[in-house]
């Protein structure tokens, strides 16, 4: 199920900002895929939020800009 799009990515970091309407609770584990389909990133959801915005940390992998967020 398709939640948001990742909207920014912080490799040095390791996290990622994503825009969703849902606010998924903290230590949730989520995907980022691409357009296709194909797995880019395994994440979990931070204790940061700001709605229309949740953080995630990369678990692994390596998310784009763009990318949609499933659970």
């Amino acid at each position: 199920m398709v939640i948001g799009r990742v909207s920014m990515v912080n490799e040095e970091l390791g996290f990622v900002l994503v825009e969703t309407p849902e606010s998924p609770e903290t230590g949730t584990e989520l995907q980022a895929r691409t357009l296709a389909g194909e797995e880019t990133a395994c994440l979990k959801v931070s204790p940061e939020k700001k709605s229309p915005f949740v953080i995630a940390d990369v678990m692994k992998g390596k998310p784009q800009v763009g990318d949609v967020v499933t659970k």
